[in-house]
């Protein structure tokens, strides 16, 4: 068996460390979709709770079939809100494919949009987004704040 050296061993390691992290960062995260469920207060999963779910950093430029799924597991739970909370859409040539992919939730739910720094940073014109976002039964909510009243819960 071939001996190797410990300045070779650290770079190879260095060097599997960091094509690690790049597939990960650019490959690897497109295809992973994180849940968390929490319970504020007396709340539990046995009792009637307010269901919220948020959507964060989308970045879409292709539907795929995680997308899809979780498009369906949502309509599946039937939040009471449904959060989209930035960078929904990275480029302004792509505006149709997020109008189609808000079209795969239930109209029935009720949706909130805020802006991310991508939508502002890549020329993404606002009053499109809204839009699309109006038409999927969502408020889209620049620089203000709105109430909602959801059963008989604020």
């Amino acid at each position: 068996m071939k001996k190797i050296s410990r300045r070779k061993f650290v770079i190879d390691a260095f060097t599997l460390l960091a094509a690690t992290f790049v597939i990960d960062a650019f490959w690897l995260e497109k295809y992973f979709i994180e849940t968390n469920e929490f319970y504020l207060g007396d709340a539990s999963g046995s009792t009637k709770n307010l269901k919220v779910i948020q959507i964060s950093d989308l970045h879409l430029q292709t539907i795929r079939r995680q997308h899809k799924l979780l498009a369906k597991k949502i309509n599946q739970i039937k939040p009471d809100l449904l959060l989209f909370t930035g960078d929904s859409v990275d480029r302004a040539k792509k505006m149709h494919l997020f109008d189609e992919y808000l079209g795969h939730f239930d109209q029935n739910i009720k949706k909130v949009a805020i802006l991310g720094n991508r939508e502002y940073k890549r020329g993404i014109s606002i009053d499109e987004l809204k839009d699309i976002y109006k038409r999927h039964n969502t408020d889209l909510l620049i620089n203000e704040s709105k109430l909602y009243v959801i059963g008989d819960q604020n």
